[in-house]
């Protein structure tokens, strides 16, 4: 195609999809690449016959590409307030973002304290209730360095650079997609964290409606615990910690 709408997949988020269609032929497209220059769409044939200079209109999914920069943007504000929270020394060192979620690896030399998580992820949902707008600028690569941009990747960056700006502080070099303002990121909550490496944490994460599927079967797992232990979600945790102790009596 002389031109695209379809963002190829790059630093951590992974392609849109789409569909392609002409007057003789619907493709759907399930994965973009830029390989070089080149931007390859990967494509199921719907229907019809595909011809060299055929006039098409490419077009993406845009509920699957708001899931995707809702993470994406979200990525940028947990990197900023884990170093708020964490240090300076925390450093972007890989992500990985789709529509369900997004992981994110960064440079700690210990777990994060359950206090520390509470407090990042109030932050960061403080900044989406805000509803700040996101802003973006090209520069660069050195003016865009001395406003304050982070650019941990060891990538290759071009002499002129998109800045984007998401919440308040957060300022990274970024060429992926986000949401216009905070407010559409709806909720985020971490679910996990662990260690990939040595030196290297990831904290990974959920946004919008993922959030409520998430709380909806852990307060369902909950409720069957209580039915099971015939308690409330009150005293659950005293009934089992009686059993627990009945138990290890009964096995001594």
């Amino acid at each position: 195609l002389s031109d695209t709408c379809l963002y190829p997949e790059g630093g951590g988020q992974v392609s849109d999809i789409g569909k392609i269609n002409s007057d003789n032929c619907s493709l759907e497209v399930i994965d973009v690449q830029k390989i070089n220059d080149t931007i390859i769409h990967e494509c199921i044939l719907l229907s019809g016959e595909v011809s060299i200079n055929d006039k098409v209109t490419s077009s993406y999914n845009e509920v699957f590409r708001r899931q995707v920069s809702s993470n994406h943007s979200s990525t940028h504000l947990l990197h900023h307030h884990l170093r708020s929270v964490l240090g300076d020394h925390v450093q972007q060192r890989g992500s990985s973002v789709t529509k369900k979620g997004f992981r994110f690896d960064f440079t700690h030399n210990k777990p994060i304290t359950v206090n520390e998580l509470k407090k990042i992820e109030h932050a960061i949902n403080n900044e989406i209730s805000v509803s700040t707008n996101t802003h973006t600028k090209l520069l660069t690569y050195e003016k865009a360095i001395d406003s304050g941009a982070l650019a941990f990747f060891d990538e290759k960056y071009e002499d002129e650079v998109r800045v984007v700006t998401i919440g308040q502080k957060s300022i990274e070099l970024c060429g992926g997609t986000h949401v216009k303002n905070t407010s559409e990121i709806g909720l985020l909550k971490i679910v996990n964290q662990s260690s990939v490496a040595n030196g290297i944490r990831r904290i990974e994460c959920i946004t919008g409606t993922s959030v409520l599927e998430y709380m909806n079967q852990n307060l369902f797992t909950l409720e069957s615990i209580c039915k099971e232990f015939q308690a409330t979600t009150d005293n659950v945790l005293n009934k089992i910690t009686t059993l627990k102790d009945e138990y290890n009596l009964l096995k001594k």
